[in-house]
């Protein structure tokens, strides 16, 4: 016998009552009737109940804190990361009761340092999962690892080779863009360099908001094996208070 709705089995349910029915196997007929009754009461508290749970769940989530420190890291340098995490529901610190993971695996504590040395650039990945009385949340932190960037006023002469833009002041940027206010230079040029997977500059502009790139000539230089992009101001300068915004 299929499957049959709410409606039709209490239908048969009073046609069994009112002796209606034809058949002679009256005893299988209440039987399987009563049994689909069951079934469906079943499923009918069963679906409610997940309703139940999802509803109070979206009333009352699971909040989940979960940081990183620091976010940025030095290639080929030991760093030490800063990994804290804690849970609260309906206002309040459950923290003690809850289960945490950590990349898959148990996390004992609210907190936990991990050291790594990166061989090269990457992005570390840190994802935090907290469960309590049948509700989770999750969160995940990464942590870039680059090469350093470089920045100084330099003499006219200045040549971009590896030594000299290694003499430059070390800047640990996770990307191209970077603003310089306050420059002052004399008859001298200025130099930003760093690691060429960042891409090339679309702009560079002054304090005022005009566009200087074409005042840069840039260089490709191997630093310590690395390819490396060399903005360098092509005509030697004298000023005070400049502001250059990479781009």
């Amino acid at each position: 016998m299929a499957t049959q709705t709410y409606e039709q089995l209490i239908a048969g349910a009073n046609k069994i009552k009112e002796n209606e029915l034809p058949e002679s196997n009256t005893h299988e007929i209440v039987g399987e009737q009563l049994l689909q009754m069951t079934n469906k009461m079943q499923e009918e508290n069963s679906n409610n109940g997940k309703k139940f749970s999802e509803l109070r769940n979206a009333v009352f989530p699971l909040s989940l804190s979960f940081t990183a420190s620091p976010l940025l890291i030095e290639v080929k340098q030991t760093t030490d990361i800063s990994l804290r995490w804690s849970a609260r529901r309906k206002n309040a610190d459950v923290s003690a009761n809850s289960t945490f993971t950590l990349n898959g695996e148990t996390a004992e504590g609210l907190s936990k340092t991990v050291s790594v040395t990166p061989e090269s650039e990457c992005t570390l990945t840190y994802t935090m999962k907290a469960a309590y009385e049948g509700v989770s949340a999750q969160q995940t932190q990464t942590v870039k690892a680059v090469y350093r960037s470089y920045f100084g006023t330099v003499q006219k002469d200045f040549q971009p080779d590896a030594p000299s833009i290694k003499g430059l002041s070390g800047l640990l940027n996770g990307n191209r863009s970077f603003t310089r206010e306050k420059i002052n230079i004399a008859d001298g040029k200025i130099c930003f360099a760093y690691p060429s997977s960042f891409g090339k500059l679309t702009s560079i502009k002054d304090g005022n908001g005009y566009e200087v790139i074409d005042s840069y000539t840039l260089w490709t230089v191997n630093v310590g094996g690395v390819s490396y992009n060399c903005y360098l101001l092509t005509t030697p300068v004298t000023s005070s208070g400049v502001t250059q915004i990479y781009k």
